[in-house]
């Protein structure tokens, strides 16, 4: 068994057996459905504590929000690595507990405001629109088996943009404005199509929880800016 872990560990699920890709993805997929049930269940136990308005506090100020955006890029690289883990399972899945954790701490203070200025309404919409939209690119990515590798590069730089716009817009107290929600909604559902496609094309049949994150990111992103698109 250990010699077959070794020689099964080099090979991406496209190389694997039919068998093999069907675990793979079911798993994958388990892992996902199981890290938004947690995030919900752990959003919604945070939502009646003092944790949302003590963010707001801290996010007050240009310097805490700087701070708190640091702090999130920190752990979340951190977290992401952990995923990665080819050698430790418990660290795969402690990277992506953590992962979830912060997921709840940085949602709290905008679903506190949208809960308490009547636009409650606003977030079961946008769940529902963001799982719509998921499960459209899911079908596309798994239906075409196209290897959407050629996106990693713009994907990447407009990433960099996007980051270099939200500080400018700290930095100097620039309003975005809708516009930018709606182009940051359809860069999430790009992340999303590269991310199915490298779990169809890259992925080793071991990495489910590496996979599961990877997609985990990008629908929160999704979801974060449905929400502030929607409550315009």
């Amino acid at each position: 068994m250990e010699l077959y872990d070794q020689i099964y560990s080099r090979y991406t699920v496209a190389e694997e057996s039919n068998e093999v890709r069907t675990q793979f993805y079911k798993r994958t997929y388990a892992w996902l459905a199981g890290a938004i049930a947690a995030f919900a269940v752990l959003e919604a136990l945070a939502l009646q504590t003092p944790l949302p308005t003590a963010l707001m506090g801290l996010l007050s100020g240009k310097g805490g929000v700087l701070v708190f955006m640091l702090g999130y890029m920190g752990i979340a690289w951190v977290a992401e690595n952990m995923a990665n883990s080819a050698t430790s399972r418990p660290v795969a899945v402690a990277g992506m507990s953590l992962y979830v954790l912060l997921q709840v701490v940085l949602f709290a203070p905008l679903l506190m405001i949208l809960t308490k200025t009547g636009g409650g309404t606003v977030i079961p919409a946008a769940a529902v629109l963001t799982g719509a939209i998921f499960m459209g690119l899911t079908v596309t990515a798994f239906t075409t088996k196209q290897d959407f590798s050629f996106m990693r590069a713009g994907l990447t730089i407009f990433g960099f943009v996007a980051l270099g716009l939200i500080i400018c817009s700290i930095a100097f107290n620039l309003a975005l404005g809708i516009w930018f929600s709606a182009i940051m909604i359809i860069f999430a559902s790009l992340c999303i199509l590269y991310q199915t496609s490298q779990i169809i094309h890259k992925y080793r049949a071991d990495q489910e929880i590496a996979a599961a994150l990877s997609l985990f990111s990008s629908v929160m992103l999704l979801f974060w800016y449905i929400l502030r698109f929607m409550r315009r």
